[in-house]
C-alpha cells in the first residue's frame, strides 16, 4: 500500500512540475500578447484559482509577477535592439497605457524604459 501511495505521490509531483512548464511556456509563446490568467487556465485545463496558487506555490512568485518580470525582459530586450519606439514595443507587449508600461517598467528595471 505504501509503495502504491508514494508512486502516486511522485506522479502528482511530476504533474504538478508539468503544469509550471506548460504555464511558463504558454507565457513565453504569447509574451507579445496580451496574457490573461483566464487564457493560461483554458490552455492547461485548470481552474483560475488552482494554477494562480499552484504557480505561487511552486515558483515563490505570482502568476501575475511572473507575466509583467517577463513582458519587461522582452520589453527590454526589444528596446536594446531599437528597431521600435517604445511605444510601440509597449502596444506590442498588450499595454495600452504608455505610462503605465514605464510605471511597471521602472519598479522592475529601476530605469526608465527611455
Amino acid at each position: 500500500w505504501q509503495a502504491v501511495k508514494r508512486i502516486e505521490d511522485v506522479q502528482l509531483c511530476a504533474g504538478r512540475e508539468r503544469v509550471i512548464v506548460e504555464i511558463e511556456q504558454y507565457i513565453m509563446d504569447h509574451i507579445e500578447e496580451r496574457i490573461s490568467r483566464e487564457n493560461i487556465s483554458k490552455h492547461v485545463n485548470f481552474s483560475v484559482d488552482y494554477i494562480s496558487k499552484l504557480f505561487k506555490k511552486e515558483t515563490g512568485t505570482s502568476l501575475s509577477e511572473f507575466i509583467m518580470e517577463k513582458k519587461v525582459e522582452r520589453a527590454r530586450k526589444l528596446i536594446e535592439e531599437g528597431e521600435d519606439s517604445i511605444g510601440n514595443i509597449a502596444v506590442r507587449l498588450g499595454y495600452n497605457s504608455f505610462s503605465y508600461f514605464s510605471e511597471v517598467f521602472r519598479k522592475n528595471t529601476g530605469v526608465l524604459p527611455s
